[in-house]
């Protein structure tokens, strides 16, 4: 199912970044533009969940830090239509946008790769293991951290 989802991820970002490939634009422009865009993911998205077998996808789009669209489609469960509120489980897809985060506070000097990140936030696991204060935020990208795949529930 992950690779459906990814696959269509990337349909849907070629398409938005084509109407949304302009540095700056004035507001009016963006709205036009965010119109544009929902028209042909009308038209391509529903062809796309069929294509792959994907029940459902949702998307927004921002442009200067403004939404300047939001669309749902396809079914949440039987009978019952996706909405922008739907809540998808995307498991390994937070990884990629974490890091993302992660390397733009680094380009901004916000932090550092080879800091401690204990005193930002200490996983209740690890707080009374004195060596959580070795990790980094470069460990953490670089799956270093000696943490085990799965947490025991």
């Amino acid at each position: 199912m992950e690779v459906r989802i990814a696959t269509l991820g990337i349909l849907i970002g070629q398409l938005a970044a084509t109407a949304f490939a302009t540095d700056t634009v004035a507001s009016r422009q963006a709205t036009d533009r965010g119109r544009e865009l929902r028209s042909q993911l009308d038209q391509d998205a529903p062809k796309w969940l069929a294509e792959f077998a994907i029940p459902s996808v949702s998307i927004a789009g921002i442009e200067d830090g403004r939404i300047v669209l939001v669309a749902a489609y396809g079914v949440q469960s039987a009978g019952v239509a996706a909405t922008p509120q739907t809540l998808y489980n995307i498991a390994s897809m937070t990884k990629p946008i974490s890091a993302e985060v992660i390397l733009c506070l680094v380009s901004k000097g916000q932090i550092a790769l080879d800091e401690p990140m204990h005193p930002y936030w200490v996983d209740p696991d690890v707080a009374n293991d004195e060596l959580h204060k070795l990790l980094t935020p470069r460990l953490a990208l670089n799956h270093q951290t000696g943490f085990p795949n799965w947490r025991r529930h």
